[in-house]
């Protein structure tokens, strides 16, 4: 690792658990660590929530009609793709 150690300790232990995960042999072992982590991430809630509204880009077949060409990604429940009403989408019969 490089840079300063984090002064926050439940982050240092996040860490520790990253590097045990990292070197762990079993399954089992794994799963204890995943576990310790989801433990503390639930606890500690470590995102940073002024990320919001950043463009989103949408691929989709050329025949799908009535798609937006970019969406909107953020943590409110209305910025997923499901805004955009993907029942509302239907593919274009193909011109032959």
């Amino acid at each position: 690792m490089v840079g300063e150690p984090p002064d926050i300790p439940e982050v240092r232990r996040l860490l520790e658990l990253y590097e045990a995960w990292r070197v762990s042999k079993s399954s089992k072992e794994r799963a204890e660590i995943w576990h310790e982590m989801l433990r503390i991430h639930a606890d500690q809630v470590f995102t940073i929530g002024t990320v919001s509204g950043a463009r989103q880009p949408i691929v989709f077949a050329r025949n799908l009609v009535n798609v937006p060409e970019e969406g909107v990604w953020a943590f409110d429940p209305g910025g997923y793709f499901g805004r955009y009403m993907p029942d509302t989408f239907w593919f274009r019969e193909s011109e032959s």
